[in-house]
């Protein structure tokens, strides 16, 4: 008696080893891994390009993001241009790493590193300003600009990040029992599935923009403040990006002005660039800065 009931222990015990690695087994993904997947909890990233990958943010990667944020040649051309203490940095880490990562969730900063294993670029991918969109945006350290790792690894971001992103919230092709608390994970982006990829870029920093056309982002069209409100420059020549982009704002300029076009900051609006392209833009709510929004959904199947 004594030994079929060992038996039957053993066999109960078999089967849940069985059962529990079938599944921890049952989530693959090229992209992601989890550390503790039953539980959903924290979540690792790797995408790899020919002399560079980009992993989730560590701790021990928080010196280069301090440096990278600091520096105010950098900063110029990324988000409003402000340059971050060493606090606000330190928070926007620790917050990837524990409640975004750690927590399961993939919408948060990667550390781009050479062959070397230096870190040298930041890229995140992380919640849009709407349901179901992801904003991305990108820095670099200057001395690896110009060699095309901003366009390498956006494009493994649109390529192959964000149709992963978007298979797994959305459930496809795994088990909706086994992975329930993967695919919620991934319903982060406003409590919903991956739908769309938004960005934004400087009207004079062409090598930042350029980049997301080729990708195939277009201006954007959610949030329109007017639509009928359009600025033509088509055909109008400009001594410099600058020129054009310090135009635009004087279309935000005061009412006592003799501005009749005037339009409110924050707020996004359609244009046509000298060059006969449809743009959307917006004047930064706080800085003297221009923006152009795109958006992309073409990583949909």
């Amino acid at each position: 008696m004594k030994s079929i009931v060992k038996l039957l222990s053993l066999s109960i015990f078999a089967f849940s080893i069985t059962a529990g690695n079938a599944s921890e087994s049952s989530f693959k993904s090229n992209i992601f891994t989890y550390g503790d997947p039953l539980n959903a909890r924290n979540l690792h990233v790797s995408l790899k390009g020919d002399n560079w990958h980009a992993e989730d943010i560590k701790i021990d990667h928080l010196d280069f993001h301090i440096s990278l944020f600091g520096n105010s040649t950098v900063m110029a051309g990324f988000a409003d241009g402000q340059v971050r203490t060493p606090e606000s940095v330190t928070t926007r880490v620790k917050n990837s790493v524990e409640d975004r990562f750690g927590k399961g969730s993939p919408h948060g900063l990667l550390t781009v590193l050479d062959h070397l294993e230096r870190p040298f670029m930041h890229i995140v991918a992380g919640g849009g300003d709407r349901p179901g969109t992801s904003e991305m945006a990108y820095a670099m350290m200057p001395e690896y600009w110009g060699k095309q790792y901003g366009q390498k690894v956006a494009t493994k971001i649109v390529q192959e990040w964000a149709p992963e992103v978007y298979n797994i919230g959305h459930g496809i092709g795994l088990d909706p029992i086994a992975n329930e608390k993967i695919i919620k994970a991934f319903q982060c982006f406003g409590g919903q599935s991956l739908e769309q990829l938004d960005a934004t870029a400087s009207p004079s920093n062409p090598a930042s923009w350029k980049i997301l056309v080729k990708l195939g982002f277009e201006a954007a069209k959610c949030d329109l403040e007017s639509p009928d409100t359009v600025i033509d420059y088509d055909h109008k020549e400009f001594e410099s990006l600058n020129a054009m982009e310090n135009e635009l704002l004087n279309h935000f300029a005061p009412m006592s002005t003799t501005n009749v076009q005037q339009l409110v900051p924050g707020k996004r609006y359609r244009m046509i660039d000298q060059e006969g392209n449809v743009r959307t833009f917006s004047k930064h709510a706080r800085w003297e800065r221009m923006k152009y929004h795109f958006e992309n959904k073409s990583f949909i199947q």
